[in-house]
């Protein structure tokens, strides 16, 4: 037994010495392994900082933020042209750059690190279908055009994480320059408020800054926020301070802005903070969660007081809806609500083209053309809705189901890549962080997808590309340390390898050393993709180009247009637009833009050639009017009416249409078929006045005075201080009520002309029984009865026409001072003959001066 004893005891003692002989081996293996690391980060920091190819690296992400934000219009119509361009062309840089860089030629497999992630495949595979519902479009210039710009923050996109992957300290650098931006900005909303409060500017709506409008200013600042948050919450000393800084100014900036969309934006997002830093806390114990939250919430309560204090105590009152409160300005959100109407009736719109075409949706670019389909029904005129204000509904109108749940699921890969980070944030602490940045900066990015078209705003396209390739280069990371942590070591040299590489993730130092990693490229497969990604950089280049010149030439006649005068000669259009796009920014057809210079000069023949086989838009009903137009001119009434007809088919609510289509019908004695159409027009807009006068016109000329009085009526109860409803309302009056019975007064009228007023009273109380309130009929009784010494019954004739006039006459006035006078009461004589007097009447002053002016003394 003892022998047995003594012998598990060796056995024991011999593992032991074993097992700390392994551990001994490994801690030395892990520390030659960690003095490996140190060494090669040493050298390679060492190596960057006579590595030049950093700094083309670093100006590439600078370029990418600042060209894309502050490129001017240029002369063009607005931002957007100039902005899409100069992207364009810095993802043409940035392509060229990667080409002839030494170290991605050497390692190819930096092309395919955005496709090892999800959000990455997501968005490659949202790029595809693009091309494919080509095959829908009504429009494939309009396509083209829009999959020119998709393609470009695609690139951007690209490329940018690219950048992102092989240093991940630009991610600082971008929070650093993005705030600077964010204070730019805050900056320049605070002097602008200093205008508007000094009565320079008309109103909040006025402040735009380096941005096309103030929408898009309200967005930027509202989506750079999470930049400024991410420096207050990770760094330390003075970028800690910026942060805080910047997040405060860009709040209250986005307070002044009167964005109610973002209003409602920051509640939730600080709910969701607040929410955060709860959880750290509860998980951690560490106050430094709770003390970030206050600073959070101290920056947020300070922006409130600044914006609120402004508004009670420096606002004008003429400030509308922007000098209400937030919670005043949140409650007015409802269902009748202008903006909130239109948004509304896009989204509706957007869902009824998904029934339609779920699988490849309308065509890419093509929602402004087929939305006509629906807004023609209930617009009055060629004002449009060209966004859906909603990029969670327009992609998949545009593109399909399945492109609409490729967008959101790259917001979902982002947030599920920070989730994992989260959970492993004790391993992966870098990346944590990073991605933090990336999903925060998308949630904030959501809630303006959710209300406006950011992705057809460079400006705020660059920061969804910012905080994309962000997160896909922090997604890749994750992947990387995963697949270190679980390899299993069968390889002793790669398992150290790999080790360190892990650690260099998790540090964030620059691991673009790691090609190992990298995945499996084949040089052919490069040089194909390089070509056809260069080819189709040019291609986007070009085509921006080409937008860009024809943006220049619309801005002209937009101006034009909004004045309601034409004066530039039409050749000067004929030659100047550029072949793409074939519709302008506010979806007109370049065409019918033409066709209106040419109608301007008569040169209607010219016009019929220009838009007879435009076919850009089947549901615009531009082309159709015009054309109507033109044969007209010509004399070709047949030909008109049938292209008014087709118009109205298309645009029924159109009214210079309808006016034109029932002008030729009269003239053709089709007046049933105009009526029909009028009431029909009058069912579908009550506010157009001219409708009202045409119809009541046409009743009250074919003797139907009852219906032409009943609809005038009508109008004049919707629109009460419209001159010419007014106007048609008194004239319809006396057919109706007062024309029936006009002999009376015209067989009273020689009888009182020539004094006979107990012939001519009887004659004017039977007619003024019989008719509405006629003034001077009422005078003329009043002096009938003045004249037969019925001062009673004339005071009273008197005082019905004060009640029923808008002012007290002065020759009336001097009128019932002589019944007063005639009654004997000579007080009230003299009162009126006094204010007789004082109104200028020369009879009064006459009176006064007789009876009263002795009598006062």
């Amino acid at each position: 037994m003892s022998r047995k004893k003594q012998n598990k005891h060796h056995i024991k003692r011999d593992q032991r010495q074993q097992n700390d002989t392994s551990t001994q081996n490994k801690a030395s293996t892990r520390e030659q392994e960690l003095q490996a690391y140190r060494a090669r980060k040493k050298q390679k920091q060492k190596g960057q900082s006579t590595n030049l190819l950093s700094i083309p690296a670093a100006i590439l992400v600078l370029m990418y933020i600042f060209i894309t934000t502050f490129t001017p219009n240029m002369m063009a119509l607005d931002t957007n042209a100039t902005k899409f361009l100069s992207l364009s062309l810095v993802n043409l840089l940035a392509f060229i750059y990667f080409l002839t860089d030494k170290e991605t030629r050497q390692n190819p497999g930096y092309f395919g690190t955005f496709f090892t992630t999800k959000a990455g495949l997501a968005y490659g595979g949202l790029l595809v279908i693009t091309l494919i519902t080509f095959v829908q479009s009504i429009n494939i210039l309009e396509s083209i055009l829009y999959f020119s710009k998709f393609f470009s923050v695609f690139s951007a996109t690209f490329l940018l994480s690219m950048l992102i992957t092989r240093d991940l300290r630009f991610i600082r650098i971008i929070a650093i320059v993005v705030t600077g931006i964010l204070l730019f900005d805050s900056i320049s909303v605070f002097y602008y408020i200093g205008e508007f409060i000094r009565g320079d500017i008309g109103g909040i709506s006025d402040i735009k800054s380096v941005y096309s409008n103030k929408n898009i200013l309200a967005s930027a600042l509202f989506v750079k926020i999470p930049f400024a948050l991410w420096l207050y919450i990770f760094e330390k000393a003075w970028l800690k301070r910026l942060g805080w800084i910047g997040m405060m100014m860009g709040i209250t900036a986005t307070f002044f802005m009167a964005a109610r969309a973002f209003y409602v934006g920051l509640i939730i997002v600080t709910v969701l903070f607040i929410a955060y830093s709860a959880i750290n806390y509860y998980r951690e114990k560490d106050r430094h969660h709770l003390k970030v939250m206050g600073g959070y919430v101290a920056a947020l309560v300070l922006a409130l007081t600044i914006f609120s204090l402004t508004q009670s105590y420096l606002y004008p009152q003429r400030g509308g809806r922007a000098a209400a409160g937030i919670g005043e300005q949140i409650a007015s959100i409802n269902v009748e609500d202008g903006s909130t109407r239109i948004r509304l009736s896009a989204w509706q719109w957007s869902l009824n083209m998904i029934q339609e075409q779920p699988l490849l949706g309308v065509g890419p670019g093509n929602w402004k053309l087929r939305v006509l389909e629906y807004e023609n029904q209930t617009k009055p005129n060629f004002i449009y809705s060209y966004k859906a204000h909603n990029d969670f509904l327009e992609i998949p109108a545009e593109k399909g189901l399945i492109s609409g749940l490729l967008y959101i699921g790259i917001f979902f890969f982002v947030g599920w890549a920070f989730l994992k980070a989260y959970f492993h944030r004790r391993q992966s602490e870098i990346l944590y962080r990073y991605l933090f940045l990336a999903t925060s900066g998308l949630i904030f990015y959501s809630f303006d997808a959710m209300f406006n078209f950011p992705h057809d705003r460079p400006e705020m396209v660059i920061l969804y590309a910012l905080y994309l390739a962000i997160g896909i280069s922090g997604s890749y990371y994750m992947n990387r340390a995963s697949g270190a942590d679980t390899t299993s070591p069968s390889d002793e040299n790669e398992t150290g390898n790999r080790a360190s590489r892990s650690e260099a993730i998790l540090a964030g130092a620059d691991v673009s050393t790691g090609t190992k990693d990298l995945p499996p490229v084949k040089p052919w497969m490069v040089s194909t993709a390089a070509v056809a990604g260069l080819c189709l950089m040019a291609a986007a280049s070009w085509v921006l180009y080409q937008n860009y010149q024809s943006s220049k030439v619309q801005r002209v006649v937009y101006q034009e247009i909004m004045r309601g005068n034409l004066t530039e000669p039409a050749d000067r259009f004929l030659t100047d637009f550029p072949p793409i796009p074939n519709i302008s920014a506010w979806g007109e057809s370049i065409q019918t833009l033409k066709a209106r210079y040419l109608i301007q000069e008569k040169r209607f023949e010219e016009a019929l050639e220009e838009i007879r086989y435009d076919t850009t838009n089947p549901f615009d009903s531009r082309r159709e009017y015009f054309m109507a137009i033109c044969f007209q001119e010509m004399d070709m009434p047949d030909s008109a009416l049938y292209y008014t007809q087709l118009a109205y088919q298309a645009k029924p609510m159109y009214f210079r249409n309808v006016h034109l289509m029932t002008n030729l019908l009269e003239q053709m004695d089709r007046e049933d078929e105009v009526l029909e159409i009028m009431e029909d027009y009058l069912e579908r807009d009550r506010r157009t006045a001219n409708a009202w006068i045409i119809t009541t016109n046409i009743y009250n000329r074919r003797g139907d005075t009852d219906r032409a009085y009943e609809l005038i009526d009508q109008a004049l109860q919707i629109m009460p201080r419209d001159s010419l409803v007014q106007r048609q309302h008194r004239f319809l009056t006396f057919r109706k009520f007062v024309e029936p019975h006009r002999h009376l007064y015209n067989e009273a009228l020689p009888y009182y002309q020539n004094g006979d007023y107990q012939r001519a009273l009887p004659l004017l109380n039977e007619y003024l029984e019989k008719v509405p309130f006629e003034e001077n009929v009422w005078r003329m009784r009043a002096i009938a009865h003045y004249h037969l010494a019925q001062y009673q019954d004339c005071i009273d004739n008197i005082e019905r026409i004060f009640e029923e006039g808008e002012s007290e006459d002065a020759s009336l006035l001097n009128l019932r001072g002589a019944s007063y006078r005639g009654l004997g009461d000579l007080d009230a004589a003299c009162r009126d003959f006094e204010a007789s007097m004082q109104a200028g009447n020369e009879s009064g002053s006459t009176n006064y001066n007789r009876f009263c002016a002795n009598r006062q003394q």
